[in-house]
């Protein structure tokens, strides 16, 4: 058996964030490949059927790592797909765009964009997700950010609702 070069290294695909839809009909994953060429990772989400057998490319533009299932036949991923997401991108704008796709294939739909560099996202329910996002306050000219306003007010005896907003602050 011979040792494994660096050259070899650019022939691996490695696998990650493999997940099972809730009625385990499907098993999403990524497959990232090394680019030399363009000294980075190509990165696509790839579907497996797993009443068939069947593995499909779910993903074509090489920059989807980020995704979870909105439903069984649905997965939002994060993505740059349009040119003007490209330039502003370019420009130094910090952004994120998701996307949504059907397991039955077709074109992606933009679904929504964040104002923050998205590391992770949690799907708490079918509105709602949970984003683990960077910002840099240093990049902007206030000491603070309203993300969300959540209705809830401490009184000292729990929490009382729809009394006092309470805020999120990132500082």
């Amino acid at each position: 058996m011979e040792k494994i070069k660096i050259e070899d290294l650019f022939n691996f695909n490695f696998l990650s964030g493999i997940s099972l839809s809730d009625d385990g009909k499907y098993l999403a994953f990524v497959v990232s490949k090394a680019n030399e060429e363009k000294n980075n990772y190509t990165s696509n989400i790839w579907l497996l059927d797993t009443t068939d057998s069947k593995l499909k490319k779910l993903t074509t533009y090489g920059n989807e790592s980020n995704f979870i299932w909105l439903d069984n036949k649905t997965i939002l991923f994060q993505s740059i797909r349009e040119d003007d997401e490209k330039q502003r991108k370019q420009n130094g704008e910090k952004f994120s765009s998701f996307y949504k796709i059907s397991v039955d294939g077709g074109e992606a739909e933009k679904y929504f964009e964040i104002p923050l560099i998205v590391k992770k996202i949690k799907k708490l329910d079918s509105e709602n997700f949970v984003i683990l996002g960077e910002y840099n306050i240093y990049d902007n000219d206030k000491d603070y950010i309203i993300l969300d306003e959540i209705p809830f007010w401490s009184n000292g005896a729990g929490f009382t609702n729809k009394k006092e907003p309470g805020y999120i602050f990132s500082i």
